[in-house]
């Protein structure tokens, strides 16, 4: 802040007077007051000859022997103590003398005023505005209003939960903060203050403080791509429900749905497939599924939405109808394939008990482009 003493001030009583003013721009540093650019103007001088006159204030010298006559001219001091500091005021003492013999002291008595700060930054804010565990997030704070001498920088700094403050480095409006160690759940607060330094001192500002935001662990993408192979599945067979999934993730969950109704579900799945067992399952229940992933973040688990369920598909025996007999025909006999690393099967018919066998030994022909054993269950030779 600068005071301007603007009334005109007598610096030598010659004839005429020597007089202008003084301008001092001023701070207090260390308790003490420090003067800083005390500039002394000096009004001009015209009619008058002054020729050889030199004139001095507090060993700066003002004007040489020449010219005689002048216009006005300013010569910045520098700074200086003051001589005495009396219940909020300073006087400082300006020692004015000629090589003519003339001589005076003028005493500046002025108030203490401490320097002024830069104004409290207007805002501060956290960019995104729910950032996820090991981004990195941007912390922006407001321009502040200029204080003594201008805005020096700016201090961002930040906490995570409740813990302590910690300073980012950088300069300019901007710190970049990467969330690493920090999990779902967490709050990261961030705050800005802003000074100038004025004669080596820095003079703060308050600071702004943002409100909490939260760290969110997103959810990934939801599965897409549901198969059930094989798509006729069989009772009591095993099944592979598989999806497709481009995020990276901690599992998957799987709900078995049995004639449209949830029947099982299945978690802990690291893999895009499981197999599932349909023992238990009888001809024509309705088989679906869907499948979501999760992801743990700390004590949190994020789970992605559920998959549309896969359109349902029937369980049934795999049964080939075909008449032969030694090259003859016969009525269809009613025969299930069996997978090739399986030759004997018990197969069930309702009301007609078991029969244990494979095709040769129940005579059954297969066709040419038949995998598999086959074995009768059941027909009639009567048409």
């Amino acid at each position: 802040m600068a005071i301007w003493y603007s009334d005109p001030v007598t610096f030598l009583y010659t004839n005429p007077a020597i007089t202008g003013t003084v301008s001092v721009e001023y701070l207090r540093s260390g308790g003490n007051m420090i003067y800083q650019n005390v500039t002394v103007t000096v009004s001009g001088i015209s009619g008058y000859s002054y020729f050889g006159y030199s004139i001095v204030c507090n060993g700066a010298t003002l004007k040489n022997s020449s010219p005689s006559q002048w216009s006005a001219f300013s010569v910045n001091l520098g700074a200086y103590q003051p001589v005495a500091v009396n219940s909020g005021t300073v006087t400082q003492y300006l020692n004015f003398s000629s090589n003519s013999g003339n001589s005076n002291v003028v005493a500046l008595v002025l108030p203490v005023i401490e320097p002024s700060p830069p104004g409290v930054p207007p805002s501060i804010t956290v960019t995104p505005t729910t950032p996820a565990p090991g981004t990195t997030t941007t912390i922006t704070t407001g321009s502040s209003t200029a204080g003594t001498a201008g805005v020096a920088a700016y201090e961002i700094s930040y906490r995570k939960n409740s813990g302590a403050w910690a300073v980012l480095s950088g300069s300019g409006l901007s710190r970049g903060l990467t969330l690493s160690g920090y999990v779902h759940g967490d709050a990261v607060t961030a705050r800005s203050r802003a000074y100038c330094t004025v004669n080596g001192v820095n003079y703060w500002s308050g600071y702004r403080t943002s409100g909490t935001y939260t760290v969110r662990q997103p959810a990934s993408g939801v599965p897409y791509n549901l198969a059930i192979e094989p798509q006729d599945p069989a009772p009591d067979e095993p099944v592979m429900l598989s999806w497709a999934l481009q995020d990276v993730v901690n599992g998957f969950e799987v709900n078995i749905y049995k004639n449209g109704i949830l029947a099982q579900t299945l978690t802990g799945i690291q893999a895009l497939s499981k197999q599932y067992d349909l023992t238990g399952w009888g001809e024509e229940d309705m088989l679906s599924f869907s499948v979501r992933t999760y992801r743990t973040s700390g004590s949190a688990t994020i789970y992605s939405e559920w998959a549309q369920v896969t359109q349902a598909i029937p369980v049934r025996s795999r049964i080939f109808c075909f008449a032969s007999h030694n090259g003859g025909l016969f009525a269809p006999h009613r025969v299930i394939l069996i997978e090739e690393d399986r030759s004997q099967t018990e197969l069930r018919k309702s009301g007609l008990g078991v029969i244990t066998g494979d095709a040769s030994s129940a005579g059954v022909r297969k066709p040419a482009n038949m995998t598999g054993s086959a074995a009768v269950i059941g027909g009639s030779t009567n048409g």
